[in-house]
């Protein structure tokens, strides 16, 4: 094992960080790339995300080099790897812990590979890191934790999404058309969770928006995905009001957050981009681990913290939570729509009140 010191790294090193996988995790991945550059003006920068996380950091003007990397076809694969192993990093530090993660870690030859001690594949990391139970407690701290801990510091982090002027300019054409103009009030309630032990009814949905528009006068987008779509008709099917339904990708849909009120939502990425671009968020958490609420004073958590939550895949295979996978989880059936109204209504206060 190597020891770490940044002052013995080349005058303008290359720095790659390897970040495949989640929304959330990218996020707030975003939130080391400017401590990096204070630290080391003179570093090139370079990250490796997936096609679906792209969006999230493409504009971020700490990063010279956004690498995209795709399964498929194998040849762009293979050339993919070629260029990692021909580019000569001086420091790759993996973020993700996986095997391909790591493999790509190897294959760059970098002088100086980080990674998580407690991966799977440690030995092919010569700096490997030892993270505390406080570093996992939130994504946030275990993001900046393989910085700090090789010297670089981070005095207030912070995630960052950056837009581009023309996302930003169509998404509000886009709401203009739909009847909401930059004086019009309304909030956002994203449809995103695929999982069964994540399911939600279409009629609490329902209720959650018709109170929103009626007693807050708030027009309500539904934004969702295109899995999602035939639950979101249902959830419509089920309105004595009426929603603007608007399916989109990553950098509109954090365009769309910037302009809302606020963002009502399951845990999951959507949560994480609406706060990093300033924006309040409702979230409501099930089965995973609260903890993962997005820093913020006026973001809301809405939770029946049973004993069992957090939970994986396995508690819920035991006997007595099949319900948990067949779309009726005690964790999310409990939670009803006037839990979500009444956090609204906190909301709401506390935004007339900063304002």
């Amino acid at each position: 094992m190597n020891r770490f010191n940044i002052d013995q790294l080349p005058k303008n090193p290359r720095i790659l960080i390897i970040k495949l996988r989640s929304i959330g995790d990218v996020v707030y991945n975003t939130s080391i790339y400017e401590p990096i550059k204070k630290a080391l003006p003179g570093a090139h920068l370079s990250l490796i995300v997936e096609k679906f996380t792209l969006d999230i950091v493409k504009n971020n003007p700490h990063l010279d080099e956004v690498l995209c990397f795709e399964k498929k076809p194998l040849l762009r694969q293979i050339a993919f790897y070629l260029k990692l192993f021909f580019t000569k990093y001086d420091v790759v530090i993996d973020m993700h812990g996986g095997p391909r993660s790591s493999l790509m870690a190897l294959i760059s030859g970098a002088k100086h590979r980080i990674g998580n001690k407690l991966s799977k594949r440690a030995k092919f990391y010569n700096i490997p890191l030892q993270f505390t139970a406080e570093d996992y407690s939130h994504p946030l701290y275990n993001q900046i934790g393989y910085i700090t801990k090789i010297g670089i510091p981070v005095k207030t982090p912070k995630p960052e999404i950056f837009l581009s002027k023309e996302r930003v300019n169509s998404t509000k054409e886009l709401l203009k058309s739909k009847g909401i103009t930059e004086e019009t009030p309304f909030c956002i309630l994203h449809i995103g969770s695929k999982k069964k032990c994540c399911d939600w009814k279409a009629e609490n949905y329902a209720a959650v928006i018709d109170y929103c528009s009626e007693k807050k006068n708030l027009k309500v987008v539904i934004n969702t995905i295109p899995s999602m779509a035939d639950f979101t008709q249902e959830i419509i099917k089920n309105l004595r009001t009426t929603a603007v339904l608007i399916i989109n990708g990553l950098q509109e849909a954090a365009a769309m957050a910037q302009e809302a009120e606020f963002v009502i939502s399951q845990d999951g990425g959507y949560i994480h981009i609406s706060s990093a671009v300033g924006t309040p968020v409702i979230a409501i958490f099930g089965p995973t681990n609260v903890n993962w609420l997005p820093k913020g004073d006026l973001n809301k958590l809405v939770s029946k913290n049973l004993d069992c939550s957090p939970c994986s895949q396995t508690v819920r295979l035991q006997p007595g939570k099949e319900e948990c996978n067949k779309g009726n989880a005690e964790c999310m059936r409990l939670i009803t729509a006037k839990d979500i109204s009444e956090k609204v209504d906190e909301l709401m206060q506390e935004l007339t009140l900063k304002n």
